[in-house]
C-alpha cells in the first residue's frame, strides 16, 4: 500500500493541496491518504500548576477541560471534513482516507509533521499551511 501524508491547517491553501493530491492520485487503488493536523497544545490555564486542588477546583477545572476538548473535536471536524469531501469528489474512497492529529504540547508544528512523516510515509508527503511557521533545527531532520 502506498501512503501519502497531507498536513493541513484548514486554510484555503491546504484544501488546494488536498485537491491537487486527489487529482494526481485518483484511480490508484493501492493508495492511502492520511490527512494530518497539528492542534495547539492544552492551554496553560488547564495545566496542572502543582498545587493540590480542592474538590470544587478539580470539578471546575474538569468542566473547563471538557468544554475545551469538545471544542477541539469540533475544530478537527471542521478541518478534516472539507478535505475528506474534496478527496471524495476526486474519486477517493472512504477506506483510502485516514485522519490523524497531534498536539503541539511537546514539539512545534513542523517537528510534529516531520515526526509523523518519518513514522510511515517514506515516499510522498505534502505540507499545506497558511501561516509562516518556524522551521525545526537541522538535527530534527
Amino acid at each position: 500500500m502506498r501512503k501519502i501524508l497531507v498536513a493541513i491547517d484548514g486554510s484555503e491553501g491546504a484544501l488546494k493541496a488536498v485537491d491537487y493530491v486527489g487529482r494526481q492520485f485518483s484511480g490508484i487503488s493501492d493508495l492511502e491518504i492520511t490527512l494530518f493536523y497539528v492542534s495547539p497544545g492544552i492551554p496553560p490555564e488547564l495545566w496542572d500548576d502543582g498545587h493540590i486542588l480542592t474538590e470544587v477546583e478539580e470539578t471546575a477545572r474538569q468542566e473547563v477541560f471538557e468544554k475545551w476538548l469538545t471544542n477541539q473535536k469540533l475544530v478537527l471536524e471542521s478541518i478534516f471534513q472539507p478535505a475528506i469531501d474534496t478527496l471524495a469528489k476526486r474519486g477517493m474512497t472512504p477506506h483510502q482516507i485516514e485522519t490523524r492529529s497531534a498536539s503541539e504540547s511537546v514539539r512545534n508544528t513542523p517537528e510534529c509533521i516531520l515526526a509523523e512523516a518519518k513514522s510511515e510515509y517514506l515516499s510522498w508527503w505534502v505540507v499545506a499551511v497558511s501561516t509562516a511557521l518556524p522551521m525545526p533545527s537541522w538535527e530534527a531532520l
